[in-house]
């Protein structure tokens, strides 16, 4: 799927410039750091549309993904029950893989860039460093990766 590694090339792209800024630079990484949760946190938005999108287009009407399409469009701040429970709206067999898969690091990840970018957008700074928000990106991706094999939606 196009868009998704479009958006997951953008933000790798991000994260690798962010690298570079000078350790000493501290202010300028924890707004960095800020920028990037909020990056993440729209990865996440916008992947679970695509993904949602993509996975109703393959197996419906044109007026049905039409439907989809815009009924997903307010769909954010998906921690983990959130996006659990829009997943098993499509197939409620998924429980099981999705309980394992958006588990222990990888929900704490999910909920916390979910967390701290609302705070951020509320005008609280958050404690969010370039590399906490890296490892959050990380696990977050295996998420992704993991939907994107349950919903069988090409790459």
């Amino acid at each position: 799927m196009q868009r998704h590694a479009s958006l997951k090339d953008a933000l790798d792209a991000t994260f690798a410039r962010a690298s570079r800024i000078d350790t000493g630079e501290n202010e300028l990484r924890a707004d960095f750091a800020r920028h990037l949760c909020v990056l993440v946190s729209g990865f996440i938005d916008q992947t679970i549309k695509n993904y949602t999108i993509e996975y109703v287009r393959k197996r419906s009407s044109v007026t049905v993904t039409n439907h989809v399409s815009k009924a997903v469009t307010n769909l954010t701040n998906l921690k983990a029950e959130k996006l659990i429970s829009h997943l098993l709206s499509f197939d409620p067999n998924w429980k099981p893989k999705l309980e394992v898969l958006i588990a222990d690091e990888r929900k704490a990840a999910v909920d916390s860039v979910i967390t701290l970018r609302h705070g951020i957008a509320h005008g609280k700074p958050g404690d969010v460093t370039i590399a906490r928000i890296s490892n959050y990106y990380a696990e977050v991706g295996k998420v992704m990766s993991g939907i994107r094999v349950l919903m069988q939606i090409d790459d």
